[in-house]
């Protein structure tokens, strides 16, 4: 399934289609990479001082941080984990920086495709004419918020 995004902010996020469609194939690269258990691709989309919060609610900080203890779960826990990913909404916070609200459906392989969910909230700026991911908290959600 791929990182759709779903027109549900009534159109007050003042983003243009071609400013949507970067930030979106951002967070289809993050797809992507995830599911290929590929860290250095993760780090390529990251801002070198990004803040990532992981689903356990452990922090991490730094390109080089997250990119290890990605390395270290795709090479353990994580090596069965597929996700996928619906944009629920994007908004501007201003000249070159959006919130994007995603929808994960967390696929364990090992357990018969079993699912879970969260959200994710994500801040993306874009730097040198790119988008990166500058903070992304990930946050389980029962299948009633579902």
């Amino acid at each position: 399934m791929g990182a759709q995004l779903r027109e549900d902010d009534g159109g007050k996020s003042q983003l243009s289609q071609h400013t949507r469609g970067e930030v979106v194939s951002v967070i289809e690269h993050y797809r992507d990479r995830f599911n290929a258990n590929d860290a250095d691709g993760l780090a390529e989309i990251y801002a070198p001082d990004i803040s990532f919060v992981n689903l356990a609610g452990r922090t991490f900080v730094g390109r080089q941080a997250i990119r290890d203890q990605q390395d270290s779960g795709f090479h353990g826990p994580l090596v069965h984990i597929r996700i996928e990913l619906d944009v629920t909404g994007l908004s501007t916070l201003g000249r070159d920086h959006v919130l994007a609200l995603v929808r994960q459906t967390i696929i364990d392989l090992n357990a018969d495709g079993a699912t879970s969910a969260s959200t994710m909230t994500i801040i993306l700026d874009k730097t040198s004419g790119s988008w990166l991911i500058r903070h992304l908290q990930n946050t389980p959600v029962s299948a009633v918020d579902a």
